[in-house]
């Protein structure tokens, strides 16, 4: 199963109206598959989202930051052997 190279929680600080990128390192053999992004249990649709983008390796860049977007951020990534999944929080000012 996947695993994340950063154990403990990661905090990010973004300023409303700029940008935002949650950072995730994943470790897997075979590669990951697919990662799932959710804000407080809800789960995102970056391609359905103009603001969200989904990059390389799964991390997350938020465009014009809101105080929307504060909160904590789950992602589950998943490959043949099994899944993971670690938490982000987002603080907005």
């Amino acid at each position: 199963a996947p695993q994340f190279s950063a154990g403990a929680e990661a905090l990010v600080v973004a300023r409303e109206h700029g940008g935002a990128r949650l950072p995730l390192a994943v470790l897997a053999h075979p590669p990951v598959e697919a990662c799932v992004w959710s804000l407080d249990g809800r789960a995102l649709r970056p391609e359905g989202s103009p603001r969200h983008r989904l990059l390389e390796g799964g991390a997350l860049d938020i465009a014009n930051v809101t105080r929307g977007d504060a909160g904590t951020y789950g992602v589950r990534c998943h490959n043949a052997e099994g899944s993971a999944s670690t938490r982000l929080r987002l603080l907005v000012h």
